[in-house]
């Protein structure tokens, strides 16, 4: 009746209880060593013949904490039968099953008949760990391992820490299920990406259905980010539903344009006469900045190449700045496949060559990557 004298649980067993005071709780616990668990609780099929609009069972599930205390970690109340497919605590586990009550009034409908309990566990393999519902919790992963999750409630977040390898790192993220059910998949999953430093500047932005999204993000090598998972609709979750993501080195040899947080003319890539850079948009806000010095006056020749693409949106916008952020002229390159842009005669000294949206509303999609030769 408490959990001091709770019955072990013993995975991949069906347990059948009854409950025959009204006062009365039957507490079971087991230990989950691997990634998840799986917990069903159901009537006991001698009772299938039963109205199934009775008041029911109310069920919880705590976590054994280091000091012995126990943590509440999910509830179901009046219910006759409910499956918890995906629950990632890796700690001794406990379940109390008691009658539903209202108020101070106990709902008698379910004494005396039987339920059935049974737990799983799984072994996934990089399966997140709650909690990790915020940044001082999140959990460390590794450039270039895949990793899944899903939210056990309409309230849970996941966060994730990485340290980027390379100068741009790529964002897989995609549903993990084979056969996904778009009923269930609801509005799809926000993923967020900040620097660790600064939570306050959101780097990336996106909601996610049932497509894979793939984007690179050149923010530098050796940096700390934190990556917040959740529900892209909070009255429409993806319950249950497997999401899967990985963080992959995309510098390939190529040199990135170096993104910072404010697209500001402090944090320019440096270029080089003779440089190919490589870049894309992850937002319709997104402004990439490059700092060219020439050594006498002259013109500066920018050459733009993109992949083929339906998703360009209204396309790309060169703007010349001068040294103290002036602007002295911009170019419309539109949706062009290949480009040219020439400056007009320019006196020796720093410009800044900035790329960005023709219409913010309507950007190039996040993963075409263009190159600009200077």
């Amino acid at each position: 009746n408490t959990s001091l004298t709770a019955n072990e649980l013993e995975a991949g067993k069906t347990y059948t209880g009854i409950i025959n005071l009204e006062r009365d709780a039957d507490w079971y616990k087991f230990t989950n060593d691997k990634d998840y668990f799986k917990l069903s609780f159901e009537k006991n099929a001698v009772h299938e013949g039963d109205s199934q609009y009775v008041p029911g069972w109310n069920v919880k599930i705590y976590r054994e904490l280091s000091d012995k205390s126990l943590e509440l970690i999910s509830e179901a109340n009046n219910i006759l039968g409910l499956n918890w497919p995906k629950v990632p605590y890796t700690d001794t586990i406990y379940v109390k099953v008691e009658l539903n009550q209202y108020g101070e009034n106990v709902h008698t409908d379910q004494l005396n008949k039987y339920y059935d309990i049974k737990v799983d566990i799984v072994e996934a393999g990089n399966w997140e760990k709650e909690r990790n519902n915020d940044p001082t919790t999140a959990n460390k992963i590794k450039q270039g391992t895949t990793y899944k999750g899903s939210f056990m409630g309409s309230a849970d977040v996941d966060y994730y820490k990485f340290t980027s390898t390379s100068e741009a790192f790529k964002l897989n993220f995609k549903p993990a299920e084979r056969e996904m059910d778009p009923s269930k998949i609801k509005d799809g999953w926000n993923v967020k990406i900040y620097s660790a430093n600064d939570t306050d500047v959101v780097l990336y932005d996106k909601n996610i259905t049932g497509v894979q999204e793939s984007v690179v993000l050149p923010y530098g090598k050796g940096k700390t980010f934190i990556i917040k998972i959740s529900a892209a609709n909070a009255n429409r979750v993806p319950l249950d539903e497997t999401y899967s993501f990985s963080i992959d080195n995309a510098t390939g040899g190529k040199k990135w344009e170096l993104e910072d947080q404010k697209s500001s003319l402090s944090n320019a890539t440096k270029v080089n006469i003779g440089d190919k850079i490589y870049g894309n948009f992850y937002s319709g806000s997104d402004m990439d900045y490059f700092k060219v010095t020439i050594p006498a006056s002259g013109k500066i020749n920018v050459k733009f190449n993109r992949p083929l693409s339906e998703n360009t949106g209204y396309g790309w916008r060169i703007v010349l700045q001068d040294a103290a952020g002036s602007e002295v002229e911009s170019v419309d390159l539109g949706n062009s496949l290949n480009a040219k842009y020439t400056s007009k005669t320019l006196k020796a000294g720093t410009y800044f060559v900035r790329l960005q949206c023709v219409n913010s509303y309507y950007p190039p999609a996040a993963d075409i990557t263009y190159n600009l030769t200077f």
